[in-house]
């Protein structure tokens, strides 16, 4: 019986450990950030002509940081999100049923924002490790969106 209690309370403990250590790892894993080389204004515009030279569209930014002044919320440092978008690949993707909940993530959102100390940085999901989890048509897509993205970055992020 001691041992019953003793394994079945070593298993719980272990489980417990290993969701904590999922939950840590999980974000860093879900989404990727890189610090860029250029000023905050100098980025948006390199990533966006970088991404459409890699072939994506980008059909519209948000300046995050304009619409909360507009809302009274000042104060906050510069964030710009553009959309990236692959018509084609998101047609792909799209075109079947059981597939068209993946379209919270289209167009996908890549953010430039600049922390108080001044340091600017890129973050977007990680659509190459995402498409892993996924399988089918939607891997396809998004495994090729990724390498896509990563060329996007090229000559913009620092090593």
């Amino acid at each position: 019986m001691k041992t019953v209690i003793l394994t079945l309370s070593a298993f719980i403990v272990g489980a417990f450990i290993s969701a904590l250590i999922m939950m840590n790892m999980m974000p860093g894993m879900m989404f990727a950030k890189a610090e860029s080389k250029f000023s905050f204004e100098d980025t948006v515009k390199k990533l966006k002509i970088s991404a459409e030279n890699a072939g994506w569209s980008i059909p519209f930014t948000n300046d995050l940081q304009k619409q909360y002044a507009i809302k009274g919320l000042k104060g906050m440092t510069k964030v710009t999100v553009l959309y990236f978008c692959d018509p084609k690949g998101g047609y792909k993707i799209l075109k079947v049923d059981k597939n068209k909940h993946f379209s919270v993530m289209m167009p996908m959102g890549v953010s430039v924002y600049e922390t108080a100390n001044g340091k600017v940085f890129i973050a977007a999901m990680n659509i190459g490790m995402m498409s892993k989890m996924i399988g089918g048509t939607v891997e396809k897509v998004m495994s090729k969106g990724g390498a896509r993205f990563a060329k996007s970055l090229k000559g913009i992020i620092k090593k």
